[in-house]
């Protein structure tokens, strides 16, 4: 096991995260380092149910920042744009397949990160640094996919 990986399998032992999988927030499904796949239920406001499922790319965790993007487990590929989460205008926001379809727009991603260092001020709860652990990036997704202005897939 590789330095990075027993850091990472450090922080899922964790008090929060073990709670959190305890509570069906999410569930780490598969690792192939330093690729880890992380199944999130998403409930939209009607009621209705959606699952997505996000591949983490983990090189040097946590020294360097997770970065994330919706993944297709059946077809080992990117999840296709039609698919990707969609509601108000900060869930439209963090998953725009338009800026990039290999990341999240959001301040604990190390592609969003890049040119937005005001967002270490702005957003210092998540902004990512060294002593963070995965649950941060876990729980904003998590509670971006189960907010009242998440909507369903894109194309739904």
């Amino acid at each position: 096991m590789t330095p990075d990986e027993a850091v990472f399998s450090s922080h899922t032992k964790l008090a929060s995260f073990v709670w959190a999988v305890s509570q069906n927030q999410w569930q780490i499904i598969k690792t192939e380092w330093p690729y880890v796949y992380v199944k999130f239920p998403a409930k939209r406001q009607t009621g209705e149910k959606d699952e997505y499922v996000f591949r983490f790319e983990l090189s040097n965790y946590p020294a360097t920042a997770p970065t994330a993007c919706p993944w297709q487990t059946d077809l080992s590929c990117p999840l296709p744009q039609a698919f990707w989460p969609n509601g108000g205008p900060q869930i439209a926001a963090v998953f725009n397949p338009g800026w990039k379809s290999n990341a999240l727009y959001i301040a604990c991603d190390r592609e969003a990160m890049t040119g937005h260092e005001n967002w270490k001020s702005e957003h210092p709860e998540v902004w990512w640094t060294p002593d963070k652990s995965i649950d941060v990036y876990l729980k904003e997704l998590y509670e971006l996919l189960n907010h009242r202005d998440y909507s369903g897939p894109r194309g739904a």
